[in-house]
């Protein structure tokens, strides 16, 4: 789904579960979703778990990856794990 669908998706979900209210406060937010199947979102702290189960039960299914409290540091986590992706893909030096 495209992320604009996808995020719909999920507030519809929080309404549903929490209500309208509720879910207007949560203040979800597309930050950016530069790669296919791949967004980022941000939401109020107060709504944290509310968003988190939103995302569980939201149809279509959807998977939380990663969170973080800044920007700053969900970027530094996921270089981390592309870092060590591509060292695991990386054939051995000196052959294997």
């Amino acid at each position: 789904a495209a992320a604009p669908d996808a995020l719909a998706a999920i507030e519809r979900r929080h309404a549903e579960l929490f209500g309208s209210i509720a879910s207007a406060r949560a203040s979800l937010r597309l930050v950016r979703a530069d790669e296919p199947g791949l967004m980022v979102i941000r939401c109020s702290l107060q709504s944290v778990d509310g968003v988190l189960a939103s995302i569980a039960l939201a149809d279509p299914e959807m998977v939380t990856l990663d969170m973080s409290s800044s920007m700053r540091r969900l970027k530094r986590r996921n270089k981390k794990e592309q870092t060590a992706a591509s060292s695991l893909q990386s054939p051995s030096p000196g052959g294997a």
